[in-house]
């Protein structure tokens, strides 16, 4: 029982060290400059074929 705990505390450890020990190893990357142009694609959808009540807690909406 306890060299499974031990076995689980070291990997525990390697894992939160890991990413500490791979900072220093990475080279700088060379920074972007920013020309303030931004360009987004949005897909809109619509879904006409639901069907169901709404509402929160127990209180429904009144149908139309």
């Amino acid at each position: 029982m306890i060299e499974m705990k031990n076995a689980y505390c070291g990997l525990a450890l390697a894992l939160a060290a890991a990413p500490a020990i791979a900072a220093d190893m990475s080279e700088p990357r060379p920074v972007a400059v920013d020309s303030g142009w931004t360009y987004q694609v949005t897909l809109d959808g619509w879904l006409a074929g639901l069907n169901g009540d709404i509402g929160v807690r127990g209180h429904l909406t009144p149908t139309l």
